[in-house]
């Protein structure tokens, strides 16, 4: 991960409430996110830098550790939740999809689709870790995270970087190796 520059959790957070399209604050204790920021906001003393995903990342990059990865769209495995993985298993065939999980996986293979057209994303992958060296999790971008693997544009993406300190347990990297 090659860091360009420091920037504040209030940029941060205010892309992330851009991102979603919500009126309030992804910081609000009613968003739908307030159980991935919290943690990071309250307990983990860390710092947020803008990003450059380098080669030598790649393997060491992970979706959210939410089970829905899993077993409701089939793209990771229990011990496996890289980016690489997730996009692997994309084109598997899928058992027992319900019409959300269905949407889900469209979603992806439309962004497939956008970015081999020369389409670009303007929104930034938010990214956790405790090192320079790994390994990541995505919080927020895990969809164009496997479409932008799939297109091979992953490289020298700009994401928002949280790096704080190794020993708190995260909920959301337990997956991540």
């Amino acid at each position: 991960m090659k860091l360009n520059s420091e920037v504040s959790e209030i940029e941060v957070y205010d892309h992330w409430s851009k991102a979603d399209h919500t009126e309030a604050p992804v910081t609000d204790p009613s968003s739908r996110r307030a159980d991935i920021i919290n943690p990071l906001r309250k307990e983990f003393g860390g710092k947020w830098y803008l990003a450059t995903i380098q080669d030598e990342d790649i393997e060491k990059i992970n979706i959210i550790s939410s089970s829905d990865w899993e077993h409701k769209m089939q793209l990771c495995e229990a011990e496996d939740y890289k980016v690489i993985t997730a996009s692997k298993n994309l084109n598997k065939i899928k058992r027992y999809i319900d019409d959300e999980t269905r949407d889900r996986l469209k979603k992806i293979q439309d962004m497939i689709t956008f970015l081999s057209g020369g389409g670009t994303f303007e929104n930034k992958l938010i990214i956790v870790g405790t090192s320079l060296e790994g390994p990541f999790t995505v919080i927020d971008g895990n969809h164009r995270s496997v479409a932008l693997f799939h297109s091979n544009k992953f490289v020298d993406v700009p994401v928002y970087f949280y790096m704080y300190p190794a020993g708190p347990y995260y909920n959301w990297s337990r997956k991540s190796k």
